[in-house]
């Protein structure tokens, strides 16, 4: 043997034997939401224990958007951040696609993760591989992901349609548990020794009954099922899969409140824990420098400061839960008065969906509207019969007394809603409310005219006022098919419209006007 075979092979076994007994860590997140400081201690905690083990970085979706860093960039300042800590693979979340097809695409070409998502269709086809595998010391460990099935009515139906409104790609909702099967099955027939699920689908059902849980209970072959979309904190759940064996189930909350950690032993056992983001004792000095010098540029552009509010602007209750997808609350208030006051229509609305943080007291900067209003919507006129305002009134409310993001806001106008009426809102196998049967849920109409309420007529026009998510992006299950959008309606940033109302017409002081609601929605 010559002495550079003897070489090589002295090496390789020492290698081996160095790899021997090392340990597979997988750390993971779910609903980041740009809550950017975390990555670093993401980094930290992957430089530390890739030390001793072989180290693997996943998410399980909801990273480019929820905050002023993905908005101003529509997501490429995330991705360059998720880079310097090496991720791995990643699936996709359903606010991926808030920027619009190109935008997510042209992201995931800059992202260094492979992305993958069994059950995301163009024509049919799948547009991202079913699942990855990652080799580690020997070992096999394959990622399938699966993206929330109802991302188009979640997100912008239009961005998934054709210059014609044809709908060209799906999210596989009726074959969902076919999609992950069948994923698993071939990662497994290629040789994987371990099978984790990436999925955006949450703890909550969707119309058709779909949860987490519901898709382990359908399937063979899982061992761990990363969970996204409805924010809970899940260290540990087992749930039986089809077979009666037992799935990790888990979900690390939102916004970095935890890292999650998977160990798979040499020995095969698998155990998982969550570590709560602040513990952390250091950041990663690499990644922190990334952050901050984002941060020190998007602070430049958007730091200016609009005004103050001595009231606290909600979304949420004192308990944390949410109010703006079933009630109306001051935020909603304070946004649709601004767009109300600004275009000089009659009534504006806004749905409840894309108002997503509160305000505290104090200072308001653009950056905070920003964060209010992540999605960069434009607002719009439109020319409505009372007639149609009545059906768009109704199908606002066709999901109490569960919350919706269709829910809308309201200015200019007032009504009352009995919610122990069935909803007579017909849906479309889309997801679509074309039309209303039965008895209403929606009485005692008011709009607002020179200072004084009267009754809405069904025959007259009205000027109303909303977004372009809403008015030509199919947005809100299309409760605003057939308005027009007005002639010389501009589309300005809902952003830049808080911003004047609360300079100009509230002279940079938001206060007792907004200290609670207007009773604007009487929902009985």
């Amino acid at each position: 043997m010559s002495v550079l075979r003897y070489s090589i092979t002295v090496s390789f076994i020492l290698l081996c034997l160095t790899m021997a007994g090392r340990d597979i860590v997988v750390l993971y997140d779910n609903d980041v939401h740009c809550a950017v400081d975390g990555y670093a201690a993401m980094a930290e905690l992957k430089k530390q224990y890739s030390e001793e083990n072989d180290v693997i970085v996943v998410s399980s979706g909801d990273y480019l958007q929820g905050g002023i860093i993905g908005a101003s960039s529509k997501g490429s300042d995330i991705i360059r951040i998720m880079n310097s800590v090496g991720y791995d693979a990643v699936t996709l979340g359903n606010h991926e696609f808030d920027y619009g097809i190109d935008v997510m695409k042209q992201r995931v070409s800059e992202l260094k993760a492979t992305v993958v998502s069994c059950n995301f269709k163009f024509e049919g086809g799948r547009v991202f591989s079913g699942y990855t595998i990652i080799n580690r010391g020997g070992r096999r460990v394959a990622f399938v992901g699966v993206c929330t099935p109802t991302s188009i009515q979640s997100s912008t139906p239009a961005n998934f349609m054709d210059e014609g409104g044809r709908f060209v790609y799906d999210f596989s909702w009726n074959d969902i548990v076919w999609e992950v099967q069948d994923a698993v099955d071939k990662a497994r027939g290629e040789g994987a020794d371990y099978v984790i699920v990436l999925s955006h689908l949450g703890e909550e059902p969707d119309e058709r009954g779909v949860t987490s849980e519901y898709v382990i209970s359908k399937t063979t072959g899982i061992d761990m099922l990363a969970d996204g979309h409805s924010h809970s904190t899940i260290e540990r759940k087992m749930v039986r899969d089809k077979n009666g064996k037992e799935v990790i189930l888990t979900q690390t909350g939102t916004k970095f409140g935890n890292i999650g950690l998977l160990v798979i032993h040499d020995n095969g056992k698998l155990e998982n824990r969550l570590i709560r983001t602040e513990t952390v004792e250091k950041n990663n000095d690499a990644t922190a420098r990334v952050i901050d010098e984002i941060r020190k540029n998007v602070n430049a552009k958007y730091g200016q400061r609009v005004g103050r509010t001595s009231v606290k602007l909600r979304i949420y209750d004192d308990n944390g839960e949410r109010l703006v997808r079933s009630q109306e609350c001051n935020m909603g208030d304070l946004a649709t008065d601004a767009v109300r006051m600004l275009t000089g229509a009659e009534m504006a609305f806004m749905n409840g969906g894309s108002l997503r943080v509160d305000l505290d007291e104090g200072r308001i900067r653009y950056q905070d509207l920003h964060e209010v209003e992540p999605f960069g919507c434009k607002i719009l006129m439109t020319r409505v019969t009372g007639e149609k305002i009545l059906d768009i009134l109704e199908g606002s409310v066709a999901f109490l007394p569960e919350e919706s993001g269709t829910f809308l806001q309201v200015s200019g106008i007032r009504f009352k809603v009995n919610a122990s009426i069935k909803s007579p809102a017909i849906f479309s196998s889309d997801g679509f409310i074309t039309g209303y049967e039965g008895e209403r849920r929606v009485s005692d109409v008011y709009v607002m005219q020179d200072g004084k309420w009267v009754k809405l007529e069904k025959d007259r026009e009205y000027v109303i006022a909303t977004t372009d998510y809403c008015l030509i992006k199919k947005g809100c299950h299309n409760i605003f098919a057939g308005c027009m959008v007005e002639k010389g309606s501009e589309g300005v940033l809902m952003t830049d419209i808080m911003a004047q109302y609360i300079k100009k017409n509230l002279r940079g002081k938001v206060g007792r006007q907004y200290r609670k609601q207007d009773n604007r929605i009487i929902i009985k």
